[in-house]
């Protein structure tokens, strides 16, 4: 996930379908909080989502 949102931002492309990144990730959540739940709530620190898009928070 983090990979493919670092790689739109280097590219340029500031936002990408969350659905997408999940799918791409082979993801079984729907959802970040779900794709990161073993995780502390650090990765907040750097993935920002809304709308439906979700993006890398670089500032």
């Amino acid at each position: 996930i983090i990979r493919q949102l670092f790689e739109a931002w280097e590219s340029g492309q500031e936002k990408l379908r969350t659905a997408a990144v999940l799918e791409n990730a082979e993801s079984k959540a729907s959802a970040f909080s779900q794709a990161f739940s073993g995780c502390k709530t650090e990765w907040k620190n750097v993935v920002g989502y809304g709308n439906g898009n979700c993006w890398l928070k670089t500032e």
